[in-house]
């Protein structure tokens, strides 16, 4: 059972975000940001490693006022001061805004991807494919 449950739910969770993400930066005003700079997050593992994980804050302009926000993706290396990224932003609410990342768009596809190759694989040893 649990080769049946996990994908679907791999499918409805990459479902949900590819949905969230064309729904959002398809009603979203697109505007040039640059990565001004960036937090970081220290964290130590159960035989004490230290790993650092960064991420990158994007600063936009908007309705006159300079804003930022944090982009979606964190990673072991310092982001690059300075790099053009491009930011939706809700015309109906100008607070929410979203860094556009083809790598989270990908991330969305592969989980959605995964979760479908997984049912295609419960369905073929059901059927005695496999």
């Amino acid at each position: 059972m649990f080769g049946f449950i996990f994908p679907v739910i791999l499918v409805g969770f990459g479902y949900y975000l590819l949905r969230r993400h064309y729904k959002f930066f398809k009603n979203a005003i697109r505007v040039p940001g640059t990565i001004t700079s960036y937090t970081s997050s220290v964290s130590i593992d159960s035989h004490g490693h230290r790993s650092t994980t960064y991420t990158p804050i994007v600063s936009f302009e908007f309705d006159g006022k300079q804003r930022t926000v944090s982009h979606p993706i964190s990673g072991p290396s310092k982001p690059e001061i300075g790099t053009p990224v491009q930011v939706g932003v809700n015309p109906y609410n100008i607070e929410e805004a979203r860094v556009y990342s083809k790598l989270w768009l990908g991330i969305e596809w592969g989980v959605l991807g995964i979760g479908l190759a997984g049912l295609a694989l419960w369905i073929a040893f059901i059927c005695g494919k496999l």
